[in-house]
């Protein structure tokens, strides 16, 4: 076990609660990313007639009229696309800023993101597990604690509409409609994604034998 791992359970074992920085995931970082290179290519797609139609005035170059028409329509997709790309970039930076936020263990449960704390027996074990993301509408390989029967119910009918987001995507599960069924393993600073799990786990199975403070 590395020594990021060892440090955090002797703190978490004298003190019964460690708080750690949190820090945005890899994944999280690279969607940003991106955002920022769709964005810049949507731009493009906006300016780009005005600029043609400047061009062709200039030289006096005949344009047909389905031409104008279709470099306009052109124009007001772009403008459309910036602002729809910018209002999901803004929403992803937000996000990323909510990553910053300290996690927390102790013997209450598990705070990460602002939210919490999350109850132990809400939540299974952390392991990287396929699961559906709405936003690519396909199976992606994540670190995720999956909710128990108990934190199904308190997240999908007892936390705040606002906070679920937080933890995980809404997805669609039969017969129960839009439902949030795991919750993101947090990135903490200085500590890989596989330590996050170990630290996790290992607070998540002796929790009940640690002083509770």
């Amino acid at each position: 076990m590395t020594l990021p791992v060892d440090q955090a359970l002797r703190t978490l074992q004298t003190h019964g609660r460690i708080e750690l920085r949190g820090t945005a995931s890899g994944w999280v970082r690279l969607t940003l990313g991106l955002f920022t290179v769709l964005l810049g290519l949507v731009t493009l797609l906006a300016i780009a007639p005005p600029i043609v139609l400047l061009v062709v005035f200039l030289t006096g170059t005949p344009l047909p009229v389905p031409a104008l028409v279709g470099g306009f329509g052109v124009m007001v997709l772009g403008v459309f696309m910036v602002a729809l790309v910018r209002s999901m970039r803004k929403r992803q930076q937000q996000y990323q800023e909510t990553e910053n936020s300290p996690v927390v263990i102790d013997g209450r449960g598990l705070t990460l993101r602002g939210v919490g704390p999350l109850p132990w027996q809400d939540l299974g074990p952390a392991e990287n597990r396929l699961v559906m993301l709405p936003s690519s509408g396909s199976h992606t390989l994540r670190a995720v604690m999956m909710l128990t029967p108990s934190g199904l119910h308190n997240v999908n009918t007892r936390m705040p509409l606002h906070l679920r987001p937080l933890l995980s995507p809404a997805v669609r599960r039969f017969g129960r409609g839009q439902q949030h069924s795991w919750v993101f393993v947090p990135g903490v600073q200085d500590m890989s994604t596989r330590e996050v799990i170990e630290l996790l786990n290992r607070a998540r199975t002796h929790m009940g034998a640690w002083p509770q403070r």
